[in-house]
């Protein structure tokens, strides 16, 4: 399918950053710096999604086109799928970093159940939402899946690390080198 092939494509930054935080976080993490671990989760997030922000913001507004040039003419009808997969390529990151931290702290138990809930949440969509709207049921359940994912990570997070959401925010206009505040002079 190509959406899913383009969405694919655009986790490979996600992919790659991740394997350099997760080093990064055990060496926190075995340095007992549970404030360095929140820091480099929320520093992190905020990288990956500074870097899948403009892929996600083109990706939408050029959908058919991207599924033309990536996969031909004959599979332009794919560019609503591909909207709402990248809709979930773009919340994935806290997911992604949720699992990396708690498999880096050594809590991978916790990791793998809100995997299986998510998972089953994936299936049970699936079969309900095939069954109403076809093969955009499965994408839309994808999405509600990874939302579904995402949310309780972040609701677990909080109980294990020292996290504020909103610095998430903050590094990403930070490495868009966009200030948040201006001052009158």
């Amino acid at each position: 399918m190509p959406a899913t092939r383009i969405t694919n494509y655009m986790e490979v930054p996600m992919s790659g950053l991740s394997q350099v935080i997760y080093p990064r976080i055990a060496m926190a993490h075995a340095a007992g710096d549970m404030q360095q671990i929140g820091r480099l989760y929320e520093k992190s997030i905020g990288m990956i999604v500074a870097i899948l922000l403009p892929l996600v913001v083109v990706v939408l507004g050029l959908s058919e086109w991207v599924v033309v040039l990536v996969a031909g003419e004959k599979y332009a009808s794919a560019a609503p799928l591909l909207n709402i997969l990248t809709l979930a390529v773009a919340i994935k990151p806290w997911g992604r970093l949720f699992g990396i931290t708690l498999d880096a702290i050594g809590k991978p138990q916790l990791n793998f159940a809100l995997l299986a809930i998510s998972l089953g949440v994936n299936i049970a969509l699936n079969l309900l939402f095939i069954r109403w709207w076809g093969i955009v049921g499965a994408a839309w359940a994808t999405l509600v899946a990874v939302l579904v994912l995402v949310v309780s990570g972040q609701v677990l997070i909080h109980r294990v690390l020292p996290v504020q959401q909103w610095k998430v925010w903050q590094y990403i206009f930070l490495i868009y080198n966009i200030p948040l505040k201006r001052s009158v002079t």
